[in-house]
C-alpha cells in the first residue's frame, strides 16, 4: 500500500488505535489471491476476506495483545494456519504488526512504528 494511502487509513483509524487498540496488517506477498483470511489475537478474531497479490488487509482490535497471533487463509489447493509469536512486541506498542504471507506459505512478522504526528 502506498505510504500516503496508508497514512490516510491510519489517520481514519487513529481514534481506535489511540485508545488501547492494536492493528495487524496482513500483506499478501504471494502470486495468487489468498481467501478466507482470518487473524486471531487472544479472544479477538477478525475476518479479512480475500487479499490479492501485493495487497494488505488491516484488522484493528481492542484488548490485550496476547502472546501469539494465529493467521489462517486458503489458497486454491490448501488451507493454511500459522501461529506467530508476539511476546517480543512491546506492551505499549502503538504501531502496526505486519504479517507478510510469502510465496512459500511462510509468514514474516515485522513491526511498523506509527506515522509521526498521527
Amino acid at each position: 500500500m502506498p505510504r500516503l494511502l496508508r497514512a490516510v487509513a491510519v489517520a481514519s483509524m487513529c481514534s481506535l488505535a489511540c485508545n488501547g487498540s492494536h492493528s495487524v496488517a496482513v500483506i499478501n506477498r504471494s502470486d495468487a489471491v489468498i481467501e478466507q483470511v482470518h487473524v486471531t489475537v487472544g479472544a479477538e478474531r477478525g475476518g479479512l476476506g480475500g487479499i490479492g497479490p501485493g495487497v494488505q488487509g488491516v484488522f484493528i482490535f481492542a484488548g490485550a495483545l496476547g502472546k501469539e497471533a494465529v493467521l489462517e487463509w486458503e489458497t486454491a489447493d490448501q488451507q493454511h494456519r500459522v501461529t506467530v509469536d508476539l511476546r517480543d512486541v512491546p506492551r505499549n506498542f502503538a504501531g502496526t504488526i505486519l504479517l507478510e504471507v510469502m510465496k512459500d506459505a511462510t509468514v514474516k512478522k515485522s513491526l511498523e512504528d506509527p506515522i509521526p504526528g498521527l
